[in-house]
This record gives structure tokens, sequence and C-alpha cells, in this order.
């Protein structure tokens, strides 16, 4: 079994700018953690420039691409699920990141911390969840371990799936129905958005395929979701391991997301930084594009 989990996160060419800031943010934290990540390239652009700077690709996914230029995202979550079984079965854990989920702190030792089978961020939807328990899984930042339970989600999600599926709606449905997920406590206080009890590390056990699914979720302390404040104004968000700044995330929108994260001072790449020559190694290239 591997000692590390993998680092795995999709990027087409239009997130070019978001993928390099977050190989720049994971650098910032730990240089050798950029050797960490498994970038799933959904285009051949993006899988050249990648090439080029020395961070070659995890794997290569066609999907299908609409008359707008959106992927087909239904089916990128399916294999986001398919490739997770495939690295757990074969003894490889697995942290997905999105890539503006900006790590600020080394979030693999949430990996080795937690014993659970599933380490997850907390998420608002869908509904089901949040109204048992106060909050959901969210699968833009979660953990995946190699254990007989972690197989054993990963391959009722698989089944449960099929072609395409939404991810994070499939994962809490099928905790919530079928593996009868019960938490440390019976339920949370029944409060609207991400307002419950930030502060609590929530663990919680259920049953899939005859196998114990244990779940470990996050608090926003650790995973911050509210994202209030930039680091100069909200001390506290210094600590934050990791913040995924929920209700930012626009499908097809680079842009938006560089502002978002450049007013949240969670933007790490010089002004000017494209016309900075792509060439390996990886580590050379990420100084000479990121700020000091």
């Amino acid at each position: 079994m591997r000692a590390n989990p993998l680092i795995v996160t999709f990027a087409s060419v239009g997130y070019w700018p978001l993928a390099v800031n977050f190989l720049a943010a994971l650098a910032r934290v730990d240089r050798t953690l950029p050797s960490l990540l498994g970038i799933v390239c959904l285009d051949a652009k993006i899988a050249s420039s990648l090439h080029d700077i020395g961070a070659p690709c995890l794997t290569r996914e066609h999907l299908r691409i609409n008359s707008s230029g959106a992927t087909d995202v239904g089916r990128l979550w399916q294999r986001r699920l398919q490739l997770a079984l495939t690295l757990t079965s074969n003894g490889i854990g697995v942290i997905f990141s999105d890539l503006d989920a900006i790590w600020q702190g080394d979030a693999t030792k949430f990996y080795h911390k937690h014993h659970a089978s599933v380490i997850a961020s907390r998420g608002s939807f869908p509904a089901s969840a949040v109204t048992a328990w106060g909050a959901s899984l969210c699968m833009g930042f979660i953990t995946f371990k190699p254990t007989a339970g972690g197989v054993a989600l990963l391959s009722e999600l698989v089944d449960a799936c099929g072609i395409t599926c939404n991810d994070q709606i499939t994962i809490n449905e099928i905790l919530l129905t079928r593996a009868r997920l019960r938490w440390s406590s019976d339920r949370w206080p029944s409060v609207p958005g991400l307002a419950h009890q930030p502060a609590l590390v929530r663990h919680g056990q259920g049953v899939l395929r005859g196998t114990e699914v244990s779940i470990t979720l996050l608090p926003d302390r650790l995973v911050d979701r509210k994202c209030i404040g930039d680091q100069e104004t909200n001390s506290s968000s210094k600590l934050t391991p990791v913040r995924h700044c929920y209700g930012y995330a626009l499908p097809g929108k680079s842009d938006h997301h560089e502002g978002i994260l450049n007013n949240l001072t969670l933007w790490f790449l010089r002004d000017g930084w494209e016309a900075a020559a792509k060439s390996p190694p990886l580590q050379r290239y990420l100084q000479n594009v990121s700020t000091p």
C-alpha cells in the first residue's frame, strides 16, 4: 500500500491559469507537494502545456464538449468515481481537490491523522443530506482511502452512477439511504447553510456490501467554505489548511475564479506570468511565475 495519497484534480485548457496557480500554492506549502499531484487532462492543449513545464498528465480523458465549450460534467464526475475506485483497489489513496480549493497547509496530514475510509469537507447539497445531518459531504475536497470500506463505497457509487451522474448527490444519497450512515451524535442542530457547528470534526459509520464504511467530516476551520475576508483582515484564515470558497464556482469561468482568488489573496502568480518560458523542471518554472 502506498504511504502517501495521490492528489488528483481535473483540468482543461480553459483552466490552465487555475492549474498553474494550484501548483504554485502547493509549492508554497511544501516544494515536494507538486510531485504528489496527478492532473487528469481533459484536452490535448492542457496536456501539451503541462508536459512543457514538467508536469505530465496522470491520465487523459476525451469527454464530449458542447457548443458553448463546456465539458459533459456528468460524464466527468462518473470518471472521477471510476478513477478513485481504480486507485484504491490498487492500494493508492486519493485526495480529490478542485483547482479552486487552495491549499495553505499540508492537507495530506488529514489522510494520516484520521482513520476513516472517507475524509470530506462540508457541503450544502443535496438537501436530503443537509436536512438529515446538518451538512453534506463535498466532492470538491475529499479523500478516499484504499480500505475495504473505501473500496465498497466507491464500488457502490460507480454502479449507481452508471454512465453519468452528479457524484456529490450520489455519494450523499448512497450514504443516507443505503449505508444508513449514523454520526457520533444523532444529528446536528438544524441550521440552514454552512452555519452548523463549524469547529467540530464529525465521525460516522455505515454499512455497504456487508462492509463497514467510516466517514470523517472536516470542520470549516480546516477546510474553509465561507471565506469571509482575506488573509490580511481575517487572521484565522491564515491557519486554515484549505480554502474552498463556497458559492463562487462557475463552470467554464476561469477568469471569474481568478478574480475571486485574487480578492482573497489566494492568487500566487506574478503579473505577466503567462509570458514566462514553459520549460522543466517544474520547480524552476513555478519559481519563475510565482509571487514572492
